[in-house]
């Protein structure tokens, strides 16, 4: 795989993030700005708010542990193929020094 090609099955871009990060929490900002006429929440509207917060929070930190897992795992791909290739050298290495050994023997044989 590539370095430059797109992940796929996240949204790992931390633009992204950052902007959902600053929206909600201007979102928050602007609900506790509110007269308080208007803000009379009662205690289990603060606990849903803060448990979406943390989930909210706890979302963000799992995409960036599985972008930090992709990236792993592709950097593991990347060794497992140059590994692959390197090992297909020897291999056609020694399948010519066969073919050379033979040929000797052929040509010994034959003068």
């Amino acid at each position: 795989m590539m370095d430059n090609e797109p992940h796929q099955g996240f949204d790992l871009d931390d633009s992204d993030l950052d902007l959902q990060a600053e929206t909600y929490e201007k979102h928050i900002r602007i609900e506790d700005g509110l007269p308080n006429n208007l803000n009379m929440c009662d205690e289990k509207d603060k606990r849903i708010r803060e448990l979406s917060l943390e989930l909210y929070n706890e979302k963000q930190k799992c995409k960036r542990r599985c972008a930090a897992y992709e990236d792993q795992l592709n950097m593991i791909l990347k060794d497992l193929e140059q590994h692959t290739e390197h090992i297909s050298k020897k291999v056609a290495d020694i399948v010519q020094s066969i073919k050379d050994i033979e040929e000797e023997q052929s040509e010994a044989d034959s003068g």
